[in-house]
């Protein structure tokens, strides 16, 4: 991963000398200029290997997987992942899943840790070319940020609810896009919450509709931390849940889903996959 990065940094850089480079040689030795020109030409050839490999499609677990950004895909085959470098501070990188029509996708991701950077991560379920729910985590200094908006009603609102092991420990509900939840990790030298502070992320990701048209993300992390709903209440739990409210008339569920983009400013690797 980091000898993609160093590599497409190299090519920028190699892009951006190209045009004085060759414009000085043929002004001061023409004769040098055509000497030279090999590494020129090596350059060009160079960047479109590098923008080729960017902008080529990959196939992971059955699922076509397409470059956001300037992001590079590659599929690692001794971790059997994909990884996804990303190069954008400002978490526009990332990658697209194609998915059939389907109701549900779940991923097992890592997320790398970047103590340089603050950590932005954002899903986005795709119907029909057109967005239909996001959600959003932002790391501020040693806590982590969900966020969710949903697109089927008029005035949308969710439910937050806090599970552990599978069982609620409580919710909250009514609550509008601009609500937020918080997990509040400890330090890395804390051995159970080492996956949240300034070291890896690692979260299974889930999307799926319900059968009344309800948009679902479930983030699940592998150890318990201590949740602070919108209201003030703080929870224990190792999985936060974000429900989409749908009633009345005012609502238009979506049934389906066939896209998902994921994008964060820090790498990424796709351990799974499932669709159903």
């Amino acid at each position: 991963m980091r000898e993609i990065r160093s590599a497409t940094r190299f090519c920028h850089h190699v892009a951006g000398l190209l045009a004085g480079t060759v414009k000085e040689l043929v002004m001061q030795n023409p004769i040098q200029f055509v000497r030279r020109s090999t590494l020129v030409i090596a350059g060009v050839v160079l960047a479109a290997v590098l923008v080729s490999a960017r902008s080529a499609a990959v196939v992971f677990q059955g699922l076509t997987h397409t470059a956001v950004g300037s992001a590079v895909l590659r599929f690692d085959k001794e971790s059997e992942a994909l990884a996804v470098a990303t190069f954008d501070p400002a978490g526009g990188d990332g990658v697209l899943v194609s998915l059939p029509e389907t109701t549900s996708w779940t991923s097992r991701l890592q997320v790398s840790a970047d103590p340089s950077l603050a950590l932005k991560l954002s899903f986005d379920a795709v119907a029909d070319s057109r967005r239909i729910s996001t959600a959003s985590m932002t790391r501020t200094g040693d806590t982590l940020d969900l966020s969710a908006v949903f697109t089927g009603a008029i005035r949308p609102t969710y439910t937050a609810a806090v599970y552990q092991g599978g069982q609620l420990v409580g919710a909250l509900g009514s609550l509008p896009p601009t609500a937020h939840v918080i997990i509040s990790p400890h330090p890395c030298d804390t051995p159970e919450f080492r996956p949240f502070f300034n070291c890896d992320l690692y979260l299974a990701a889930k999307f799926r509709n319900t059968a009344n048209g309800e948009c679902v993300w479930e983030l699940a992390f592998d150890r318990p931390a201590a949740v602070r709903l919108p209201n003030g209440t703080v929870l224990t739990g190792n999985e936060v849940r974000l429900v989409e409210e749908v009633s009345g008339p005012g609502s238009y569920p979506y049934q389906s889903f066939d896209g998902m983009v994921v994008r964060t400013n820090v790498d990424l690797t796709l351990h799974s996959e499932t669709v159903r």
